[in-house]
């Protein structure tokens, strides 16, 4: 086996969004916009009966929760040849050289767009709150783990970068969530088996563009097939400091009660 380092780079945001339905923190949340209180991912607030307590946007993601660098927007992407020990997962002296990839042969796909619709609604009560923040970071690296067979060679158009669309919720981000390192022969595979199970004329062949499209149209649904060529993630880190803590929240009927600047 060989193994290799390939890490993305780029301003990002962490997102989330969900509902708050406990009576305590729908009063609590009402109570902090009503007085004019910054609404951020977390603060400070009372309860009906005058008690502290904390709102916790993580606390509260049933719809999404994402952190990772933005793509299609600029992103560095780079490659280099490593010593990886799998079982302790440690990473060894011996480097190659580290080159970077021109990101217009990387194939790109949306994972998914998260939107709060009517499904999604109907499962909580009048009184619930939808709540959603954004906090904007810089320098956001998602590094991830190659391995390729004995006498394989990195093939940059066996890369498939999986992406969060925001734009039904806060922004127009697209924010890294997953990598795929797919050869031509396990593409095939993988789009007979999906053909099969959508009960779609089977392929003989795919090229690239064909195969993205697979991706954007059955990677949601049939996630468990393209598991094994899911890259192993490390410790996704940015800059350590947020541009922005911006939230919006409103009514289960869509009315907004507060919204906060973008950054």
């Amino acid at each position: 086996m060989s193994f290799y380092k390939l890490e993305v780079m780029n301003s990002g945001a962490e997102y989330t969004y969900g509902m708050l339905t406990e009576k305590d923190n729908i009063f609590g949340m009402k109570k902090a916009i009503e007085e004019g209180e910054e609404i951020t991912s977390w603060f400070e607030t009372e309860n009906e009966a005058g008690e502290e307590i904390m709102l916790d946007a993580p606390n509260n993601t049933q719809l999404l929760h994402v952190y990772g660098p933005c793509v299609l927007a600029g992103e560095r992407v780079k490659l280099q040849e490593i010593e990886y020990d799998k079982d302790s997962y440690e990473v060894g002296e011996d480097m190659g050289e580290e080159i970077e990839l021109d990101t217009e042969d990387i194939n790109y796909f949306t994972t998914t767009n998260p939107y709060a619709n009517k499904e999604f609604l109907n499962k909580f009560e009048e009184d619930a709150l939808q709540w959603g923040t954004q906090k904007i970071e810089k320098r956001i690296h998602y590094p991830v783990i190659l391995e390729l067979k004995e006498g394989e060679e990195f093939e940059i158009k066996n890369l498939f970068f999986g992406s969060v669309n925001m734009d039904e919720t806060m922004s127009g981000d697209e924010i890294l969530e997953v990598i795929l390192y797919i050869n031509p022969e396990n593409q095939l595979k993988i789009a007979q088996k999906i053909e099969k199970l959508e009960d779609l004329d089977i392929s003989e062949e795919v090229d690239f563009e064909y195969f993205t499209d697979v991706l954007y149209e059955h990677y949601e649904d049939h996630k468990e097939i393209f598991q094994d060529f899911v890259c192993e993630v490390g410790d996704i880190e940015g800059k350590g400091e947020w541009e922005n803590n911006r939230s919006i929240v409103l009514t289960k009927d869509g009315e907004t009660l507060y919204e906060g600047d973008e950054y």
